[in-house]
């Protein structure tokens, strides 16, 4: 009997830290404390004892998550782990074409060996084939990578 509580508990818990650990894995192990401990009834009441145990906890699960939604919706705590509104902020780099290839420029962070360099007045992600490099060196764009940029000091 304390196993068919306990495992009653598990999903319970499991249950309500779905809502602030989204992806699933806690709701289906939730789910598979509910089944073993149905499993676990089976043996004492019966079938009839272990789909009502399992109808009878799985709503009250589902009542418990309900509730914690709607009070968790009013709550200081939702604001600490529930994304309110979009993200609308963008990138300042600029990605590169073959045209910068040989321009020169200056580090605008510390290259080690990779940073952010100003090249006219349009910033790149860049990697120094020099090694680390400091902030406010001159730099020369010797190839391109994808998306970033090849550098070497002047």
């Amino acid at each position: 009997m304390a196993e068919i509580v306990g495992l009653i508990l598990l999903a319970a818990i499991l249950a309500s830290f779905e809502i602030v650990v989204p992806g699933g894995i806690l709701g289906l192990l939730a789910f598979a404390a509910l089944i073993g401990a149905s499993y676990l009834a089976y043996a004492p009441w019966g079938l009839g004892g272990s789909v009502l145990l399992f109808s009878g906890a799985g709503a009250g699960i589902l009542l418990l998550v309900y509730f914690e939604f709607k009070l968790l919706g009013k709550s200081k705590f939702r604001n600490r782990f529930i994304l309110s509104s979009a993200v609308t902020g963008r990138s300042e780099s600029v990605h590169s074409t073959d045209e910068v290839i040989g321009a020169e420029g200056v580090t605008l962070t510390a290259m080690s060996p990779t940073g952010m360099i100003r090249i006219g007045d349009q910033k790149f992600e860049a990697f120094s084939r020099s090694g680390f490099l400091l902030k406010d060196q001159s730099i020369r764009v010797v190839s391109r990578d994808n998306f970033r940029l090849i550098i070497e000091k002047i």
